[in-house]
C-alpha cells in the first residue's frame, strides 16, 4: 500500500510541476511573440515597400517600351511620307525616260501600277 501512495503522490507532484513548467513556457513564448510582434509589422511593411518599388518598376518598363514604339513610329511615318512625296513627283513626270526615247507602253503600265501600290502601302504606313 505504501508503495501504491507513494506512486500517486509522486504523480501528484509530477503533474503540479508539469503545470508549472507549461505556464512558465507559456509565458516564455508570450514574450517572444509580443518581442517578434514589432518585427513581423516591420518585416510586412518591408515587403509591401518592395511591392510597390517593384511595381514602380514595371511602370517605367512600360512607359519605355510606350516610348520606344512611339519613336519608331515616327520614324516610320516620316520615311513613308518622305517615300509618298517621290512617288507623287515621279508619277506626276509622266513617264520614265525623260532625256532619252519613251519606254514602251507595257513597262509603263507596269511602273504606274507599282507605283500607285508603293504609294498605297506607304500611306497604310502612315
Amino acid at each position: 500500500a505504501m508503495v501504491l501512495g507513494g506512486i500517486s503522490g509522486a504523480i501528484g507532484v509530477g503533474s503540479t510541476v508539469g503545470s508549472g513548467s507549461l505556464l512558465g513556457l507559456f509565458g516564455y513564448n508570450r514574450a517572444n511573440y509580443l518581442f517578434d510582434a514589432t518585427m513581423r509589422f516591420e518585416r510586412f511593411q518591408a515587403g509591401r515597400e518592395f511591392a510597390i518599388g517593384q511595381a514602380d518598376m514595371y511602370r517605367e518598363d512600360l512607359r519605355a517600351l510606350s516610348a520606344l514604339t512611339i519613336k519608331k513610329n515616327t520614324v516610320y511615318a516620316d520615311s513613308a511620307a518622305l517615300g509618298m512625296a517621290l512617288c507623287v513627283a515621279l508619277y506626276c513626270a509622266g513617264r520614265l525616260g525623260l532625256h532619252g526615247p519613251s519606254p514602251p507602253n507595257w513597262i509603263m503600265g507596269l511602273w504606274y501600277t507599282n507605283n500607285a501600290a508603293a504609294f498605297s502601302l506607304l500611306a497604310l504606313t502612315i
